[in-house]
């Protein structure tokens, strides 16, 4: 597909942080020539508001400060009614606003209100806060002399993952907190005045978390409207067909694979999180795929996600391929058996060598699944089949791991080297991603030996997409472009039923937190590792991913804002929101590695040695204020080595820890040649040997002693 100019300033981009510098920084040093209103002037107006951002010297003060802050009396401004606006003013005038926050075009002002970041407790850097319908932005009027990343203060309202009205009590003054907390674990405190400014939190509140999923920004219509009239709009809902995808891989309507185009599902009669699209054995007619669909749960029965062509295989009747399905319904000791589904098994057994089940949950958790009615299959009711377990953690698990690193990454512990790399292994992040690449790579060896593959996990939507759309980006370069990992992407996570709305924390009132996990970001991290380790193998760069990984849970895009294929249907997604990848190809320039070589591996086979995960700096850091205003260093031998990140340390640290070692070992050795030499040189001198005293003379045969140790060490190749 060709990439396609911008015509137009992408939302995205004015999300996106990019740089490390002083927030917009004023080049002529000149301050606005607008009036600079005295704090202790008494105004008729009726609202107070600040930012807490605490002590200079000590920036987790400034992250999580909550002192009294002093009052000052600033004015509410009413767009629609146009109260108090002054021309020209920084705080009242709607288009000076609109234009100092760089708001994209579709995007309205809600309200806004006069602020104050507050350093060292004193010092205040006055600006004004701006609610739109999609974002809250601070806007400071002097540059602030820290270095923030360039959108730190403007955060979108589906970035909140948590909203609380709080009563200060060390406040002189009948004010209120509004405390948020943003979903990489920040959290900006607003003081504001109670009753008289309830307006601005309810109108926050209903922009975070809206009533109804219609009521998010991306169904507004002036949105997705403007990117539509684009002259060279490009429909991203349109990206992924089924059946042109399947004929790609080999699988026609007219195949003699042994499958058949299956559309038992058509409504979702059949299972309510799958396509209504399916390939399946040309045996299983569609009473057998019902009675097979019972057996599992959520009627998720065995579909089939991906036919391997193996153009080293010698036997042309063997069809590799990845099935994924929910866990069965075997019982409590798993005597509960469903001969449809047996018959399916076996079907796509006998397609290939052998087949292969992998169940992504550590065995204890599939065992206790059984009291639930789940469990895992009995290998006495299917012939000739291996069972191995993944041993990959559950959605609370990732959950628990994403939040510590997070805070981890955001804290001021990335200046204490010695430690960081420790409590990031404490997270457990690097094991899921460890289990992820080391399991995807199994089964990829699995298929280039003509053999078949199961996964599935308790539903069948989180681990499972990951390792069967890890698989196939290791066996198929096609899923290594853009066009193709789009594709995939469609596929293997919307179209068979991943639960982003849930995942993602849609912010709805009826959303659950609990349910809550990074299981796409988790999957992007792994194939970030594949990026690294293959640098040219990949159409995409690390901006892609980044981009995606900022994007899926920020509900902008409607392909991360539902559960499944009818979830869309039924809300009309393709519709009423913009794909995510419209945006891609509004811009594709920024997101091409320009080392891509579409000749180079074929197969991948990445290693995932624990010790070589990496740490995904650029995206888990790049909020990380102490990083960017205290300098990274270790004094080596007082000199100052710097470093770009802390990966870059990990390395020099092993190298010191070697150079090191060997100084020592030198020391001991000089140290060993000298003592010999002087040994040497009296050990027949019995005049001297007989002068010394009793101590001298004990010492001598100790050094005698150690001596012929180390002749014999030495003799032995011992160290």
């Amino acid at each position: 597909m060709e990439p396609k100019k911008k015509n137009s300033t992408s939302m995205y981009e004015l999300l996106s942080v990019n740089e490390m510098k002083p927030l917009n920084e004023n080049k002529d040093n000149k301050q606005p020539n607008t009036p600079n209103p005295d704090p202790n002037t008494n105004q008729n107006t009726n609202t107070n508001t600040y930012i807490s951002t605490g002590n200079l010297n000590s920036l987790s003060s400034f992250l999580n400060s909550t002192n009294p802050i002093p009052t000052t009396s600033t004015g509410e401004i009413d767009f629609q009614n146009k109260i108090q606006v002054t021309k020209g003013d920084f705080y009242t005038d709607p288009e000076l606003i609109q234009k100092n926050c760089e708001l994209f075009a579709p995007e309205t002002i809600k309200n806004t209100v006069q602020a104050f970041i507050l350093f060292n407790d004193v010092q205040k850097y006055k600006g004004i806060l701006v609610l739109t319908e999609y974002r809250l932005i601070f806007k400071e009027r002097n540059p602030i002399p820290i270095k923030i990343p360039d959108n730190y203060f403007k955060f979108p309202l589906m970035s909140i993952a948590k909203l609380e009205k709080i009563q200060n009590p060390k406040s002189d003054y009948d004010t209120y907190i509004i405390d948020i907390t943003l979903k990489d674990t920040r959290s900006i405190k607003f003081f504001v005045k109670d009753n008289i400014h309830s307006t601005f939190f309810f109108n926050l509140e209903t922009g975070a978390f809206p009533k109804d999923i219609k009521n998010l920004y991306t169904f507004t219509e002036a949105y997705h409207n403007e990117i539509k009239k684009e002259k060279n709009y490009f429909n991203g809902w349109n990206l992924y067909d089924p059946i042109r995808e399947f004929s790609r891989q080999g699988v026609t309507e007219d195949n003699n694979l042994g499958l058949r185009f299956c559309y038992a599902n058509k409504d979702f009669k059949l299972c309510e999180t799958y396509p209504e699209f399916l390939i399946e054995p040309a045996q299983m007619t569609d009473e057998d795929l019902k009675q097979a669909s019972q057996y599992r749960t959520k009627n998720r029965l065995p579909i089939m996600s991906y036919y391997f062509y193996n153009q080293n295989s010698d036997d042309e009747k063997c069809v590799p391929t990845i099935w994924r399905s929910a866990q069965n319904k075997g019982g409590l000791m798993g005597s509960k058996k469903n001969d449809c589904d047996i018959n399916l098994i076996k079907y796509i057994k006998d397609m290939s060598k052998n087949l292969y089940i992998y169940d992504c949950r550590p065995k204890l958790n599939a065992m206790v699944n059984r009291l639930n009615g789940g469990g895992y299959e009995n290998m006495d009711h299917y012939d000739n089949v291996d069972l191995t377990f993944c041993e990959i953690d559950n959605i609370h698990k990732a959950r628990n791991a994403i939040n510590s690193l997070y805070s981890l990454c955001l804290s001021e512990k990335i200046n204490d080297n010695y430690k960081f790399w420790s409590a990031v292994d404490n997270t457990g992040w690097f094991t899921f991603v460890y289990l992820l690449l080391k399991n995807a790579d199994e089964i990829s060896k699995k298929l280039q030996e003509n053999n078949s593959v199961l996964i599935h996990c308790s539903d069948g939507w989180d681990r499972t997409s990951q390792l069967s759309s890890l698989s196939q980006i290791l066996l198929d370069p096609f899923f290594r472009t853009i066009n193709g990992f789009a594709i995939l992407i469609e596929k293997d996570w919307l179209s068979f039923g991943h639960q982003f709305a849930l995942r993602n924390g849609i912010n709805t009132k009826q959303s659950s937190e609990d349910q809550s996990s990074p299981i796409f970001l988790q999957f992007l991290d792994a194939v970030h590792q594949l990026l690294l380790q293959y640098p040219n193998s990949f159409e995409f760069n690390e901006k892609f991913l980044i981009f995606l990984a900022k994007v899926h849970n920020l509900n902008l895009y409607g392909t991360f804002m539902f559960n499944n294929d009818k979830h869309r249907s039924v809300h009309n997604a393709k519709e009423t929101t913009i794909s995510v990848w419209t945006e891609i190809y509004r811009n594709i320039d920024p997101y091409l590695n320009i080392y891509y070589d579409a000749n180079s591996v074929k197969i991948l086979e990445p290693n995932f040695a624990y010790y070589n995960i990496k740490l995904w700096t650029s995206l888990f850091m790049e909020n990380n204020l102490y990083l960017r205003n205290e300098k990274f260093f270790v004094n080596d031998y007082d000199n100052e080595v710097s470093f770009s990140n802390v990966n870059d340390f990990y390395i020099y640290e092993k190298e010191m820890d070697k150079k090191k070692m060997k100084e020592k070992d030198d020391k001991y050795n000089e140290l060993m040649k000298l003592t010999s030499g002087f040994y040497s040189k009296i050990k027949d001198n019995e005049e001297f040997i007989n002068s010394l005293d009793d101590k001298s003379k004990e010492i001598l045969e100790q050094v005698k002693s150690k001596l012929l140790l180390i002749e014999k060490m030495k003799g032995s190749g011992k160290k």
